[in-house]
């Protein structure tokens, strides 16, 4: 699929992610030309992480803190997500947001403790 296929079909394949098996949800999440251009589009991506099981919550987060292009414009927007991490992913969050010097860092601490 193009680019703009994919994101023409989100809803489409957000509604899969949670609902097909954790192969299938890795694949999908390995496949999105992430980030889109359009912000609803990858807030939605965004909100599809709590339904996700462990193992795909897992390739989730090293997706987005793998290039920084995403980290930047995805890890964000995890902000609102925080709730559904465990330690380890918490973990891997807060490393990428520090690492990569990303805005907001220190509320984001306040907001956990």
């Amino acid at each position: 699929m193009s680019d703009a296929d994919f994101e023409n079909h989100t809803n489409l394949i957000y509604g899969m992610l949670g609902r097909s098996a954790p192969l299938i949800n890795a694949y999908i999440i390995a496949k999105l030309p992430l980030p889109f251009s359009n912000q609803e589009i990858n807030e939605k991506f965004i909100s599809c992480f709590p339904g996700l099981d462990d193992y795909s919550k897992s390739i989730f987060i090293n997706r987005i803190i793998d290039e920084r292009d995403l980290v930047s414009s995805l890890l964000p927007l995890m902000a609102s997500q925080i709730e559904h991490l465990d330690d380890r992913q918490l973990d891997f969050i807060l490393v990428a947001w520090r690492k990569q010097g990303l805005p907001g860092y220190s509320e984001l601490i306040d907001k956990l403790e």
